[in-house]
């Protein structure tokens, strides 16, 4: 499996299991610059295995995995940045960028979406606020768009974003007020046949998205800063900045599991074969001293949930990631 990782004007590939050129399992191996520098930005595997690079700057580049190059393809785009820029796949195999721009995998264009401005206005997307237009997708031919107003001190906007159609429009979801709060910034979910799990840091949603019916609800015992959707039925939970706790939630028997060894801040996870692997800070005694900067790769056996460091070398410093799969 080969992971990407962003910083700036920089990608470097980690190669796990030899499969890169000649480059040993477990190494980064450098590539090129981008055209232009970004930070905070959203990378998102095509179909055709670029990788679409855009925000955090303006325009857009598209980065070539096997020639480890960047070709830069828009440089009109208005800036887009923020902490999470939410692009999504469409199964046509376009990109929805942030809920407002449509990129055209085959043209290589970039469209807003056609009636935004009537259901967002014209500030919102001003402000760079779109990092807030969080997408969902439910089957090929539409995609779920929560609006984050929390900022705003609003309740959050629910769309319904028509793929071949390139538009939107309100959709009311069977869901309690009490629970729609729950929909927002940092919440992740899992697809499962008909029915969708919103998972927040507070509570976990069942909802069935075909019939528009709201399932079930379960608050939980404590808040948790970070959810990362480890694969079908998991989820890995952290408390963020005090580091004293991780767990992980399998959404269909509801059990949490507490992880040992991650007294860290998480920033990301996958699965391979059977193991998680998790990119994390120092332990937090010695990233609150300065003692350590370094970013850590974790491993986590799918058996006794228990974290192991995987690296023993430093291989970048532990903020502004972006990590994607290439195969």
């Amino acid at each position: 499996a080969l992971l990407c990782k962003t910083a700036y004007a920089q990608y470097q590939i980690y190669d796990f299991q030899k499969r890169y050129k000649e480059a040993p399992a477990g190494a980064f191996i450098e590539t090129g610059k981008l055209n232009l520098p970004r930070s905070n930005h959203s990378s998102i595997r095509l179909q055709d295995g670029n990788i679409l690079v855009v925000g955090g700057n303006k325009g857009a580049e598209l980065f070539n995995p096997k020639t480890g190059k960047y070709k830069l393809i828009n440089n009109t785009l208005p800036k887009i940045h923020g902490s999470r820029i939410n692009s999504i796949l469409l199964p046509n195999g376009n990109v929805l960028i942030a809920g407002c721009y449509l990129f055209d995998a085959e043209t290589k264009k970039f469209t807003l979406v056609k009636n935004i401005n009537k259901y967002i206005k014209p500030s919102f997307l001003m402000f760079n606020n779109m990092r807030f237009l969080i997408p969902v997708l439910l089957d090929d031919k539409r995609v779920l768009v929560i609006v984050d107003n929390s900022s705003d001190h609003m309740e959050n906007q629910i769309l319904m974003y028509d793929i071949e159609n390139n538009s939107y429009e309100k959709f009311d979801i069977n869901l309690p007020d009490t629970h729609k709060k729950y929909l927002g910034r940092g919440f992740s979910y899992i697809k499962d046949g008909d029915i969708i799990y919103f998972i927040s840091g507070a509570k976990l949603i069942k909802w069935n998205y075909k019939e528009n019916k709201f399932i079930d609800g379960v608050l939980f015992d404590k808040f948790w800063q970070q959810a990362f959707v480890l694969d079908n039925e998991n989820v890995l939970f952290n408390d963020g900045y005090t580091y004293k706790s991780s767990a992980v939630l399998n959404v269909k028997t509801g059990v949490l599991t507490p992880l040992e060894g991650c007294r860290r801040w998480l920033y990301q996870s996958f699965k391979i074969n059977d193991d998680y692997y998790i990119f994390a800070s120092p332990e937090r005694e010695k990233l609150h001293s300065g003692e350590d900067d370094s970013l850590y790769l974790l491993k986590c056996s799918a058996e006794d949930f228990k974290c192991r460091q995987y690296n023993t070398n430093k291989i970048w410093d532990y903020y502004r990631l972006s990590l994607h799969r290439f195969y």
